[in-house]
């Protein structure tokens, strides 16, 4: 279970039934109480309480899987409180990564993560997307205020001009040394639906910065290949 896994949701008691959350990708791993094995997405994934528990999305990219094996349920989530970040559990004991994906392919490549970092504008960062894989580009702005239905806090988040697509959200943002620094939240297209300009401005995506998240709760730390 490595940072950029595919991942989807379903209701309580169907583990092996029907899945009817969005697809998302896993962000960073990383332990609870120093103990638990817990992993970051992003928390709009889990704005539908009734879809709480976790699975492998075994499916090809940008589709849902009727499959995959169960990973955990969502927990200490903060978006209803303006940031954009859950943990889900990982309570069938899969094998947990540092790493974070580099290209899904016959040979996986991966990146060593590093301790929390503030981006910098104009900094490199990448990221890994469940559908538009490993995507690098400049961080071009920080604390941007966005609003999302039915969320009474507004949120803070960065932006770099790099392409997201659905499916990505909660995917590992890095900086050029491998720091972990946010989880993807929404493109910033007016389109919406393909990396290309055509049909509207591309802009970039906007992730948020895992230290908003880390400041409320306080007994989560990433799982690191280097201290």
């Amino acid at each position: 279970l490595y940072g950029g896994t595919r991942i989807t949701f379903g209701v309580p008691g169907t583990f092996a039934g029907t899945r009817g959350g969005p697809l998302c990708t896993a962000g960073f791993n990383a332990f609870a109480d120093g103990i638990y094995p817990v992993i970051l997405t992003a928390g709009h994934c889990n704005k539908d309480a009734s879809q709480s528990h976790v699975f492998f999305n075994d499916a090809p990219s940008g589709q849902y899987s009727n499959s995959g094996d169960y990973i955990g349920q969502f927990l200490a989530g903060k978006y209803f409180e303006g940031i954009d970040a859950v943990l889900f559990g990982n309570t069938a004991n899969h094998n947990t990564h540092s790493r974070v994906l580099l290209s899904p392919s016959t040979s996986i490549e991966y990146k060593d993560v590093i301790p929390v970092t503030a981006g910098l504008v104009n900094s490199r960062v990448c990221a890994y997307g469940g559908t538009s894989g490993w995507r690098c580009g400049l961080l071009s702005s920080i604390d941007n205020i966005r609003t999302k239905a039915g969320v009474a806090y507004n949120f803070r988040l960065s932006i770099a001009n790099f392409c997201s697509l659905k499916g990505d959200s909660g995917g590992p943002v890095l900086s050029s040394s491998n720091n972990a620094i946010g989880l993807i939240s929404a493109t910033e297209n007016s389109n919406g639906l393909t990396c290309a300009t055509v049909g509207g401005t591309f802009v970039g995506t906007s992730f948020q910065p895992i230290s908003s998240y880390f400041s409320r709760v306080t007994n989560v730390r990433l799982l690191l290949n280097k201290p």
